[in-house]
């Protein structure tokens, strides 16, 4: 059986290029009632200006593993102390308002070197921050293991024995991320794409399970971020899930976590 784990990124829409939050307010229910009919344990990395502002997406998450992806979705800084500062204090509120997090996930996958330091420093049990992949000025990870690992206290791109990273996985062709946003506009080659993948690390956003306007996003992200939106997004990975029932367990990313460090 291979396994296989879900994971939901609770921002502000449109990774924090818009003002709104129809993802919470009608993309989340949707979501987690998939999740409750196909008992899918997804792991949901929030940002502590969602959880503070939203009681209901916190109830909402009661029962699912909740990690941290930061105060707000901007990047993190770049130099150790302020960076240290701004995880420790983000940290304590998802603790705060959800439950203490095991993972983290940084915004827009883009972690300084040094966070394998500093979150090992402050007790998480995994990093799930990185793709084998890259994405024009965002980031650059094309390189690392397509599957968990043991990242360097200096370098989080690079193994060692400071942290636990479990990566987003990328496709072994191409080197897609598995991200919704990409995975809904290839569903016709999912078979090839995705064969033999374990474990199968896939990322998504309430807001692409919504009838979202795509005004804010820049033209060159409408082609794959605003198509298959709203119901046509809930049906492909409806389909996703139900074709991977027989072959894959899905688990927590925590979990994923946890029997990689039982190796």
């Amino acid at each position: 059986m291979f396994i296989a784990s879900i994971t939901v990124d609770i921002e502000r829409d449109w990774g924090g290029r818009a003002e709104t939050f129809v993802g919470l307010t009608s993309g989340l229910p949707i979501l987690l009632d998939l999740f409750d009919r196909y008992r899918i344990p997804a792991t949901f990395f929030a940002t502590c200006d969602i959880l503070e502002a939203f009681p209901k997406t916190r109830d909402l998450l009661a029962r699912y593993e909740v990690g941290c992806h930061g105060l707000k979705h901007i990047r993190l800084p770049a130099t150790y102390q302020e960076c240290l500062t701004e995880v420790s204090v983000a940290t304590r509120c998802v603790a705060k308002l959800a439950s203490k997090p095991k993972g983290f996930r940084a915004p827009f996958l883009s972690p300084p070197t040094f966070l394998a330091d500093i979150l090992n420093r402050l007790g998480y049990l995994y990093d799930s921050s990185l793709v084998a992949s890259a994405f024009p000025g965002r980031y650059f990870s094309l390189g690392i293991p397509n599957k968990p690992y043991l990242a360097s206290e200096k370098n989080i791109r690079r193994e060692g024995d400071a942290m636990i990273e479990v990566p987003i996985t990328a496709t072994n062709l191409l080197r897609i991320p598995c991200g919704f946003s990409y995975l809904k506009n290839i569903s016709f080659a999912w078979k090839l794409l995705l064969s033999g993948l374990d474990p199968i690390i896939l990322y998504l956003h309430p807001h692409e399970f919504s009838n979202i306007s795509s005004k804010y996003l820049p033209f060159h992200l409408k082609w794959t971020y605003g198509k298959k939106l709203g119901k046509e997004a809930v049906l492909l990975l409806e389909r996703l899930i139900c074709e991977r029932l027989d072959r894959y367990e899905f688990v927590s990313c925590e979990k994923i976590a946890g029997s990689y460090l039982k190796r």
